[in-house]
């Protein structure tokens, strides 16, 4: 699928329209994050956010702190678990801060990782809590940014080192809580086997992928690969096949509907309790909208340099052509508007021999359809973009 996107350059009026290429991080966590989900409610003309009561058991049950905070650290949620380790109760909670839970001398740096988090999405540190009776415990946070109605919030996990290094949790208590958390991820978690089989496939590789559980287990893991990956899958088993991790890799993968997405995984091998190697779990994550982001922010940024640098708008404009196919766009091209007719003094295309093409054509049809016309005049007069769907041979 192609997203179309046009713009004006004030002197000479032009028309410059192109196709945005689908170009396919993963914070490494050694500590999965619960995504709790959370309604909000009026009390008091204050929020304050709304558990089921099966949600509430879940998280009271879990080995470690749960919170959900404001971005200033006012508390809007939390599991006994807190209340436990900070002899804090659930009133005194409900009326001290966030930073109040940790020594004045971590507040800044308290304060700084949850801007990080905000800016990132998610991120971990490890932070002493402080307990009401001024002790000191170790222990690790993981966060992450939600959406909770319409505020946004932080939530997260705190895990106590200390007692962390000493707990023996049962195989199948463990197995069911680490199901919930991996099922309530954002990222999609995929198990495989060496072979690439696939055994597993979460709630949200379902919604990046579009191939529901049942579709893919048992299938080979090349079903989302593009053709063109097939090659680097065989180097990254051969890595876990090794006992070698990957991470933060940036690859393209296919989803259902043939759309080719950009993702981050993170991928390690899976082993039995004698170290032998048996398959891999990857951790995915959708980054195609932010890489098309960063590839829009730097095409204008380097758009508005060459657009400064000459006063030559022929040779500028046809830099600015050249530039949009380097970064965002399979072809472009450009037109300006003057004494009333179009003339295009641009064409630009990925593929040299596609240019070469392109210019052919416009030399052997030098004149468009009236209806053709019309949208680029449309264009420039509204000074609104136009998205052809379509475009005629």
């Amino acid at each position: 699928m192609k997203e179309d996107m046009s713009f004006r350059y004030e002197k000479a009026a032009p028309f410059i329209g192109f196709n945005l290429k689908e170009k396919a991080s993963l914070l490494p966590m050694d500590r999965l994050t619960l995504t709790h989900g959370a309604g909000v409610s009026e009390k008091n003309g204050q929020k304050k956010p709304q558990s089921s009561d099966f949600q509430k058991e879940f998280i009271n049950s879990l080995p470690g702190i749960y919170y959900l905070i404001t971005p200033k650290g006012k508390m809007l949620d939390w599991n006994k678990k807190l209340e436990e380790i900070s002899e804090y109760s659930s009133e005194e909670i409900s009326n001290i801060s966030f930073f109040d839970l940790f020594p004045p001398d971590y507040r800044n740096r308290t304060e700084q990782n949850l801007r990080l988090v905000i800016e990132e999405g998610e991120g971990e540190l490890n932070l002493p809590l402080l307990t009401k009776n001024k002790k000191k415990i170790p222990c690790h946070f993981s966060s992450q940014v939600t959406q909770v109605d319409d505020l946004t919030c932080i939530r997260g996990i705190a895990l106590d080192d200390s007692k962390l290094i000493k707990a023996e949790v049962k195989a199948d208590e463990l197995e069911r809580r680490m199901t919930a958390i991996i099922e309530s991820s954002k990222d999609a978690i995929i198990g495989k086997k060496l072979d690439g089989t696939i055994t597993s496939w979460n709630n949200a590789a379902e919604k990046i992928y579009g191939y529901s559980r049942e579709e893919v287990v048992g299938e080979n893991i090349r079903l989302i690969v593009p053709d063109d990956k097939t090659e680097e899958l065989d180097n990254i088993m051969d890595r876990l096949k090794k006992g070698k991790l990957l991470n933060q890799l940036e690859t393209q993968r296919v989803k259902k509907n043939g759309e080719i997405i950009t993702v981050s995984l993170n991928i390690s091998p899976i082993k039995t309790k004698k170290g032998k190697i048996i398959g891999a779990s990857a951790i995915a994550r959708d980054i195609t909208e932010r890489k098309r982001n960063k590839a829009r922010s730097k095409f204008l940024l380097e758009a508005g340099t060459l657009l400064a640098e000459s006063l030559d708008y022929d040779k500028t404009l046809s830099n600015v052509a050249e530039l949009a196919v380097n970064i965002i766009a399979d072809w472009c091209t450009i037109e300006i508007f003057q004494n009333g007719e179009l003339e295009r003094v641009a064409v630009q295309h990925s593929n040299p021999q596609k240019r070469k093409n392109a210019l052919k054509l416009q030399e052997q049809y030098p004149r468009r359809d009236d209806e053709e016309n019309a949208i680029l005049k449309k264009v420039i007069e509204d000074k609104e973009p136009a998205l052809i769907v379509e475009i005629p041979d």
